[in-house]
């Protein structure tokens, strides 16, 4: 998961909150992302505060439920449990050449 718009504010577990994020895997769009449960919120804050680098170029290894419209079409990331952070080196950028 790559946060593309984090928010700091606490929401209620299963509650729309700010934030966004992509799963590149799932979808190149961004939505919405919630957490199954106030621990999974919880660790997730903690992780982001202890993050050195830019909160949007690190990755978090994520347990999701993806919520689904009535298209069928992906609208929401649930996180059921964070297990990993990987920060962003400072190195050089991949797009760049």
């Amino acid at each position: 998961l790559r946060f593309v718009r984090p928010s700091i504010e606490t929401s209620k577990p299963g509650k729309k909150g700010g934030e966004r994020g992509i799963i590149e895997s799932i979808s190149k769009r961004a939505m919405t992302v919630l957490y199954a449960s106030e621990m999974a919120e919880q660790r997730m804050r903690h992780e982001k505060m202890q993050l050195e680098g830019n909160v949007f170029r690190a990755l978090f290894d994520v347990s999701v439920n993806v919520e689904m419209g009535a298209t069928g079409r992906p609208t929401a990331y649930r996180i059921t449990q964070v297990h990993t952070v990987i920060e962003d080196d400072g190195g050089d950028d991949l797009l760049d050449g």
